[in-house]
């Protein structure tokens, strides 16, 4: 039975309400985990080249009532996303089931480190996903309001990871509280997050060390460092369970993903911005085995920067 515009209008907000109200009482894993699991619904198992011929045909396809041809194309798809949300189990599923790279740079200022930029690139698969669900034009752009949208569902969860930033000032755990500047836009099939972590260090005559690695504690998604301009090279849908949701987490997942890929730890360049000059500056990139994570299991590599005034 066809419903009227109005009912339509009505059942829209409250699908958007569930699933706002489902996202906001989640940590971060366990809503991607479905989100993920709808895209996966919607895309099945394919390589990166199939996304968006997958993502304009489900755009394109219209769902039309008989009351004028009402489009619910958008109620449906809300629906799906409620519909996984609820009835998905919450067991872990073999990880990794999304792909980010990012760029880190250390943002001085005259009184020293300002924090730290970052610039992910998301996989396909995750931004159509996200696409999907803020992209309410359908126009692969992203409007103010669209960007608010997206800065609630994702990085508002992401809050109770820290963002996947992680650091040490001198030995001594940094709370990572906050992240401001947050923008994103589309390049080529792939979402760009870029925004800014705030980490106040004052220079002083005694050398300040700070140790930063961005990965996701769940291991959920897989973090490769990279250059601003290069890539990690690798297309994650070749590990045969990149693409299953269904599958079983196991200690196993981090050797089996970099097996199937083929990934390899690159040497990337610790990079900065403002008047780093200022100051004089030691970096490195280096495995910290003292942020180890996913029960100790995997050792990210860590950008680690001492300096101290000149």
């Amino acid at each position: 039975m066809s419903l009227c515009a109005e009912t339509q209008r009505v059942h829209l907000k409250s699908y958007n309400s569930v699933l706002r109200s489902r996202m906001s009482s989640m940590p971060a894993h366990c809503w991607m985990d479905r989100v993920w699991a709808h895209g996966a619904g919607l895309f099945k198992k394919k390589s990166h080249s199939d996304f968006t011929d997958d993502f304009e045909s489900l755009h394109n396809a219209e769902v039309f009532c008989n009351n004028g041809g009402y489009r619910m194309h958008r109620v449906v798809r809300v629906l799906a996303c409620c519909l996984f949300l609820l009835a998905l189990p919450a067991a872990a599923a073999a990880h990794p089931h999304a792909f980010i790279e990012a760029h880190v740079a250390f943002r001085f200022d005259e009184q020293g480190l300002a924090g730290f930029e970052q610039r992910w690139r998301l996989d396909p698969m995750l931004t159509a996903t996200l696409l999907d669900l803020v992209d309410a034009d359908r126009d692969r752009r992203l409007s103010a309001d669209e960007l608010v949208e997206l800065d609630d569902i994702s990085m508002g969860s992401l809050k109770d990871f820290s963002f996947f930033t992680f650091v040490l000032i001198d030995g001594q755990k940094f709370e990572v509280a906050s992240k401001s500047e947050f923008t994103a836009y589309m390049e080529d099939d792939c979402m760009i997050y870029e925004f800014f972590i705030p980490c106040r260090v004052h220079a002083s005559d005694t050398a300040k060390t700070v140790k930063v690695a961005i990965y996701d504690p769940t291991f959920f998604s897989f973090v490769a460092l990279v250059d601003k301009d290069g890539g990690a090279g690798i297309d994650p849908t070749q590990d045969p369970l990149f693409g299953d949701p269904m599958a079983q987490a196991a200690p196993g997942d981090y050797e089996r993903f970099i097996d199937a890929t083929g990934f390899e730890r690159q040497d990337v360049e610790p990079a900065f911005s403002g008047p780093v000059d200022a100051f004089a500056v030691e970096a490195s990139l280096e495995p910290a085995e003292d942020m180890a994570y996913f029960e100790g299991l995997i050792i990210p590599d860590a950008f680690v920067v001492a300096f101290s005034s000149t």
